[in-house]
């Protein structure tokens, strides 16, 4: 992620660009909602050390932002479930 249709490869800065929520590729740290809810902060800055652990660090500027869905359920196929919209904080 470095740039609009370009790809980062390499070491990445600090915490890293993969979440991962199933099985053994399970990212450690992240913290859910009370009502079980993850919110990503895919950003430059530190949105702040209370929330670094579920932090995606980005570059300065346009960048494309992709999702993998695997082992995707049955909504997903259907076009039922729709990717959560990007907000601003």
């Amino acid at each position: 992620m470095d740039g609009p249709g370009r790809a980062c490869v390499g070491t990445p800065p600090t915490t890293g660009f993969v979440v991962a929520d199933s099985g053994r590729r399970r990212t450690k740290g992240l913290k859910c909602a009370v009502d079980g809810s993850l919110d990503i902060y895919v950003q430059h800055d530190s949105p702040g050390k209370h929330k670094e652990s579920d932090w995606l660090p980005a570059p300065r500027g346009p960048y494309d932002f992709i999702a993998r869905i695997c082992g995707p359920s049955k909504p997903v196929f259907d076009g039922t479930w729709k990717f959560p919209v990007a907000q601003k904080p």
